[in-house]
Formats: structure tokens, C-alpha cells, sequence
């Protein structure tokens, strides 16, 4: 009948916080109670549990002798006890190793945040070259920059935050024969450093007032250190059997994963065309007055088609979706073991204040205090507790370690992460048993011993 009622009433919980889970989330699940299966699936699992929950129980209760229990002489013994200690420290471990999941997931996402990613992503916008724009690209950033809308712009091959043009068609002096060397290619007109706000380390950008940029590269600081160059401005390279000249190095940033490390990058000129225009919006303006102008204008150049506005830092928390979904669901079930094991520690921790309510009775009357005596009956549970941490420490280290070196970039498992995780089972846990222990602890003795 428990196990019946518990599940009706899971029922109602799903359905109501279902649309929270799908926000949180950003899932789309719906709920099957229009199923069949689903209620026959429902009913064998209430079945099931039921059957498991009640079967230690009674076939506990049926091993005693008749005779010594109608003369009032039951031994519980150690086994039963036993049993329920060590159902209730699996569940610690379980809300440990969550605990420790949650803290290691929040500390790499917050790593990889706030790991510079080599451009300013504020304050830029990137529209698709759909219809007509891809043929007004020049028309489209004059625009921009008369109206006020942008400080700066630039046409690229791709957007900012994906690569997938790359490619080892590159030569330069010096190369091993077997040496082979994967380049991202990213291809932009004019003002390329200035619309990304990326930094310059050697050189300088493509500029209008160099014909000869139309044969010219830039390249990544991890570029250079691959192709083993010391002097890198002014070297003749090939691309794709072409020649072209260096003529800037730039600071590495981030266009794929985050996580991964950043392979070696090539720009070079393609002065009109691209897949997208990327420009940096006006500060000093209203951004939401910037986006319906921009709206207006981009229904003015191509009516085709219906104006598409992409936000850079929007695009770039795409990137972290995974990791803040897997964080979500580490705070969700890590609180709701928590809660479990909480539940399974008060009735443990009940029970044996029952079995002792007549011990708690004569020290009382001995002089013992209501402190002295919580912490007695507290002091068996801490013990759990820290024989769950011991368990739950070396398993959520192994699997979070594992789960770290998926990434190129990540945190290094700290100490502190195990012992708040521990602290923090210990205090709900202490509070828990503390309220059935203060409550034994501060009853009337006469009652608990008047029949002795």
C-alpha cells in the first residue's frame, strides 16, 4: 500500500515539475501517462518494491519464537542493526561522491569561463550572408559604420565560434618532408583585428592601403611555434601551392571547443563574400534600439529573407551547455540523496533512541546532561557518516579525474572540494539525528523507567 501510494503520488510530482525540468534543462520531454505501458510499468514497480521493502520485515519478524515473545522477551540482536547501518552509509556515499561531482563540475566550467578566449565577445554580433547579402557585403558594412550602428566590421568565412574549413595544403621554409601540420582556415576582409579586438603580436593586419595583402597571410602564435619560425614577418610561404607572405602574427582565441586545444590557425584576405558579418555594435547606443535599426536595415538589403541576428557571448554559452546540464542534474539527485539518506538516518537514528529510551532515562536521573547524552547517541551516526566519506572519497576521485581528462583544459582535483563535500554531509546528518536525540535526551525519565 506504501509503495501504491508512494507511486501516485510520484506521478503528480513528475507532471508538475516536469516544465521546470525541460527549463532547466532546455529539454523538450514529454510526460507518457497516455501510455499503457507505462501504468503496467508503474504497477510492476510498485509491485516490486513493495514486495523487496516488505519481505526483510517479515520473514524478520516470523523468525521469532512464539513462546519468548508472548513472555516479552525479544532480542532484537546486532544483525538487524547492522543491516540498516549499512544501507544507510551506501546512501552517504552515494550523496558524497554527488556532492564532491557538483563541486568539481562548477569549479570547470568556472575555469574554462574565465580562461581568456583571445577576442572580446561583448558586444558582437554576427549576421548570416543569406540572398542578397552575399553579394552586398562591401554595401552592407558601409552601412554599418555610416549609420552608427558598428565601430567596426568584417566579413568571415565562418562564424566566430565554430571552425570547419581547415586543412595541412601549407609549406614553409624549413619543413620536414614528414612533418605534417592541421590548419584552421578562417578567411576575412579588412579590419579583422579590430572588429574581434584580438591582439596583434607581431606585424599588422590587413589593410587597404597594401594591394599586395591579397597574397598575404596572418597567423596564430601556436602557427608559428609549430612551423619552428623565428622570424615570421616577411616569410614566403605556400598555401595550397600559392605563394603568400606573412604579414601579421596574432594571439591565439577561441573558435571551436574551449576545451580543446587550439590547433594552429591561418587567415588570409577574401576581401568580399564569407558565410557572415561580424561587427561590433556601437556601446555608447541603446543595444535594443541597435537591434530593430538593424532589423529595419537588413528587411531594406534583402526582403528575401527574414533578418537573423546572432549574439557572440549567446553562441559562446552554447558552448558550456552540456557541462551546466550535467551540473543541473549533480545539484537535483546530490540534494535529493542527500534528503534520502537524511530520511533513512532519522528513522535509524529513532529506532534506536526507542531501543534505548530506558538507558537515556537512568543517566538522566544520574546526572547526565541533555548535551552529554545527544552527543552520545549522535557520536554512532558521525561514525557512519565519516566511514561513508572514507568509501565515497577514493571512488569520486577515480571517476572525476576520469572525467576531467576529457577536456585538454581543466582543474586539478583539490583537497578542499573532498573535505566541504564531507562537512557538509556531517552537519545535515548531526542535525538530523540531533532533533530524535534532543527529543529522547529531554523527555521525562520517570516515564521511561516507571516499570521497571
Amino acid at each position: 500500500l506504501f509503495a501504491i501510494g508512494a507511486s501516485l503520488l510520484a506521478v503528480v510530482a513528475v507532471t508538475l515539475c516536469l516544465p521546470w525540468f525541460n527549463r532547466a534543462l532546455g529539454l523538450s520531454l514529454v510526460s507518457p501517462l497516455h501510455r499503457p505501458l507505462f501504468w503496467i510499468g508503474l504497477a510492476l514497480l510498485a509491485l516490486l518494491t513493495g514486495l523487496l521493502s516488505g519481505s526483510y520485515p517479515s520473514l524478520y519478524l516470523s523468525s521469532f519464537q512464539p513462546l519468548k515473545v508472548l513472555k516479552g522477551i525479544i532480542s532484537t540482536g546486532k544483525g538487524a542493526l547492522r543491516f540498516r547501518e549499512i544501507l544507510v552509509t551506501i546512501q552517504f556515499v552515494l550523496a558524497i561522491g554527488l556532492i564532491i561531482s557538483t563541486f568539481v563540475i562548477y569549479s570547470q566550467i568556472s575555469y574554462i569561463r574565465n580562461r581568456p578566449i583571445g577576442f572580446d565577445k561583448n558586444n558582437l554580433l554576427e549576421i548570416p550572408l543569406e540572398g542578397a547579402l552575399a553579394q552586398k557585403t562591401a554595401v552592407l558594412k558601409n552601412e554599418l559604420l555610416e549609420s552608427g550602428i558598428a565601430t567596426a566590421a568584417c566579413n568571415f568565412s565562418q562564424s566566430l565560434t565554430n571552425i570547419y574549413y581547415s586543412g595541412w595544403d601549407v609549406d614553409w621554409p624549413g619543413k620536414n618532408v614528414n612533418q605534417k601540420v592541421l590548419f584552421d582556415f578562417y578567411g576575412t576582409g579588412y579590419d579583422f583585428s579590430r572588429t574581434t579586438a584580438l591582439s596583434m603580436v607581431q606585424g599588422r593586419d590587413f589593410s587597404v592601403t597594401f594591394p599586395s595583402d591579397s597574397s598575404a597571410v596572418l597567423l596564430s602564435e601556436t602557427a608559428i611555434q609549430s612551423m619552428g619560425l623565428k622570424n615570421p614577418v616577411g616569410t614566403q610561404i605556400r598555401l595550397q601551392n600559392q605563394p603568400m607572405t606573412i604579414v601579421g602574427v596574432f594571439k591565439d582565441f577561441v573558435s571551436g571547443s574551449p576545451y580543446s586545444q587550439q590547433r594552429p590557425m591561418l587567415v588570409y584576405l577574401n576581401p568580399i563574400g564569407g558565410s557572415v558579418m561580424t561587427l561590433r555594435v556601437n556601446p555608447a547606443r541603446n543595444l535594443a534600439t541597435t537591434v530593430q535599426q538593424l532589423n529595419t536595415m537588413l528587411s531594406q538589403l534583402n526582403p528575401g529573407y527574414p533578418p537573423d541576428i546572432h549574439f557572440i557571448d549567446q553562441q559562446f554559452e552554447e558552448k558550456f551547455r552540456n557541462e551546466q546540464q550535467l551540473r543541473t542534474l549533480s545539484n537535483l539527485f546530490g540534494t535529493l540523496a542527500i534528503f534520502i539518506s537524511c530520511l533513512g538516518l532519522f528513522g535509524l537514528s529513532a529506532f534506536a533512541a526507542e531501543q534505548r529510551i530506558k538507558e537515556i532515562g537512568i543517566r538522566k536521573i544520574l546526572g547526565a546532561s541533555i548535551f552529554g547524552i545527544v552527543r552520545l547517541l549522535s557520536a554512532d551516526y558521525m561514525r557512519l557518516v565519516g566511514l561513508a566519506a572514507l568509501i565515497a572519497f577514493p571512488l569520486a576521485w577515480i571517476s572525476m579525474h576520469q572525467w576531467l581528462q576529457n577536456y585538454e583544459y581543466h582543474v586539478q582535483l583539490q583537497w578542499w572540494i573532498f573535505a566541504a563535500a564531507g562537512m557538509l554531509t556531517a552537519i545535515i546528518a548531526l542535525f538530523t539525528v540531533s532533533i530524535l536525540s534532543f527529543k529522547a535526551a529531554a523527555s521525562n525519565p520517570v516515564k521511561s523507567i516507571r516499570t521497571e
